[in-house]
């Protein structure tokens, strides 16, 4: 299930969660692949996905608010 997406008009980023736990996909702070162009995906806990978000508020990137208060809430029921 998705946390907010990219392309949205209030999202820069795609993350969600996924069998292996939450992943910004193809994020535009990690480097591109060497063969494909395309970025690599972020891989984190809750705490470390958060903490990302973060990053990339501080870039200037759109990150839904919205995104972020469920992840804090999730983060409470663990």
């Amino acid at each position: 299930m998705s946390y907010c997406r990219k392309g949205s008009p209030d999202s820069d980023v795609y993350v969600l969660g996924d069998a292996k736990g939450l992943v910004c996909m193809c994020c535009i702070m990690q480097p591109m692949h060497e063969h494909i162009k395309m970025h690599k995906d972020f891989r984190g806990t809750h705490k470390e996905i958060l903490g990302h978000l973060n990053e990339h508020l501080d870039e200037g990137h759109k990150v839904p608010n919205r995104a972020v208060k469920r992840l804090k809430r999730e983060l409470k029921e663990k």
